[in-house]
């Protein structure tokens, strides 16, 4: 997937964040699931209500947008954010000749109509017209050459992404075979504890050499102090042994971050703007640098299981779901080399190892 049609699929998940106090019923999850085929390669649920604050996502979004031209109208965004519930998001593998396809589906008082007239102002020109449907009822939103499609599902919601995504959602049959019969995602569902507010799975080996993890798995639970929990499949015990001390670097695979955003901030021909994205990631990136500084990390058999304590006052899941985005865009945009993590040093507190 590229870095635009990420960027393009990014801001549609944050219209469909919403905000209130009543959890989305499980079944959406599951109805949601009844959609999904088995070959997907990613796979994440999130309980919306739960998980961002609308002024934030507001807030970051203007800050994000002031790095383009022009002036996005996000005065639309507001009234939308209150009304979704249940999200859930697939990779599916594509073709070698556009690479990875998405697809997201959203619950709640929601309609294509008023997501696309809304999407369309944020991403492109304010005076510009909202799309209209073609004569199937899907919507086509094109920014930077890239496109997204957008419909409503008949069950109520609404479902947006690639043009393939967007054909599994409305298929008239479910798929033969659905992703959550899959012996790997119900092996990653067990390692997790259940009724977490975002679950989030890797269905497909990611990494090489000792980085490399076969499976993965992820889940947040908010509350007074928000609990991330990630489980990597490491394909042996030795290997699990050998990530879970890689794991132990991510707090200078951080610093290493932060030194490349501040040395890029620092340049005289940097936009303003720059330095106060900075200035506003810094403290979210110095708390989860913290955090993983006082992970948890374990073995077990096959599986590294790391666990972090997060003070929500200090990285909430809104500031920490735009910085992890402007991450990722970052290491797109510099390539492999950048954030290399050294080992880390040899009196380091070995990881628990748990005998099944």
């Amino acid at each position: 997937m590229t870095r635009k049609r990420t960027m393009i699929l990014t801001t549609a998940l944050a219209l469909a964040a919403g905000c209130g106090t009543t959890v989305p019923a499980v079944d959406v999850r599951e109805a949601h699931m009844a959609r999904l085929p088995a070959e997907a390669t990613t796979l994440a649920q999130l309980d919306m209500p739960r998980i961002l604050d609308p002024q934030n996502v507001e807030s970051w979004m203007s800050l994000m947008a002031s790095m383009h031209e022009g002036s996005p109208d996000m005065a639309c965004v507001g009234p939308l954010l209150a009304r979704a519930g249940t999200l859930t998001h697939v990779m599916l593998p594509g073709t070698p000749t556009h690479g990875p396809d998405a697809l997201v589906l959203v619950s709640g008082d929601l309609n294509a109509a008023d997501l696309a007239a809304c999407a369309a102002k944020v991403m492109g020109d304010p005076a510009a017209r909202p799309p209209a449907p073609s004569a199937e009822g899907v919507y086509l939103l094109q920014a930077h050459r890239e496109e997204m499609f957008l419909a409503d599902l008949p069950g109520g919601g609404v479902a947006l992404g690639t043009e393939a995504g967007i054909a599994v959602a409305l298929a008239p049959q479910p798929p033969a075979e659905l992703l959550s019969a899959g012996p790997l995602l119900a092996r990653l569902r067990g390692l997790l504890p259940a009724g977490a507010d975002v679950d989030f799975y890797l269905l497909e080996p990611m990494g090489q050499d000792e980085m490399q993890v076969e499976a993965a798995a992820a889940s947040l639970r908010r509350g007074a102090t928000d609990r991330y929990e990630f489980v990597l499949l490491a394909g042996s015990a030795d290997n699990a042994t050998t990530l879970s001390f890689m794991a132990m670097g991510l707090p200078l695979l951080v610093a290493q971050m932060q030194a490349m955003m501040e040395q890029a901030v620092a340049a005289p021909d940097a936009p303003p703007v720059h330095l106060e994205i900075f200035a506003r990631a810094n403290p979210v990136l110095d708390g989860v640098r913290d955090a993983l500084g006082n992970a948890q990390v374990t073995v077990e058999g096959d599986a590294v299981r790391i666990v972090l304590d997060v003070d929500p006052a200090v990285v909430g899941p809104t500031d920490l779901l735009f910085v992890a985005g402007m991450m990722l865009y970052m290491r797109g945009a510099h390539g492999p080399e950048m954030g290399q993590a050294d080992m880390p040093p040899g009196d380091v507190v070995p990881p628990e190892v748990v005998v099944p």
